[in-house]
């Protein structure tokens, strides 16, 4: 192979190494089982005692679950979008039972709206 050929190779892969940012989002878990922990541990005062725990630790961008079949827990996983409204453990107890009571997940999305100003519409 040419000094030439090989320098443009060397370059080209440069070059799409650098157009190629790939950025790993930070995803965030929440055990289903130890926010029950917390809230019969907690007793009434759960809500305040523990805002994580209300707050699904900051998710707010939903991904998915992961099920651990050893432990038995239900692990919500996401991410935080300064962007976007806050969801709470209540938003995601309505989805969940929506699922389970009806056999199909719910019509309706648990991710808060995205208001617009009169002249963003």
């Amino acid at each position: 192979m040419g000094r030439t050929r090989a320098w443009a190779i060397a370059v080209a892969l440069l070059a799409a190494s650098l157009a190629m940012r790939v950025e790993a989002a930070t995803y965030i878990a929440f055990s289903l089982r130890a926010a029950q922990q917390h809230i019969q541990q907690a007793g009434e005062g759960w809500r305040t005692s523990g805002p994580q725990v209300l707050n699904l630790a900051g998710i707010n961008k939903v991904e998915g679950f992961v099920y651990d079949g050893q432990s038995g827990d239900l692990i919500f996983v996401g991410e935080h979008d300064e962007g976007r409204a806050s969801l709470t453990l209540d938003d995601l107890v309505v989805a969940l039972q929506g699922r389970f009571r009806y056999g199909q997940w719910p019509l309706v999305s648990i991710d808060p709206m995205l208001v617009l100003s009169p002249r963003n519409k």
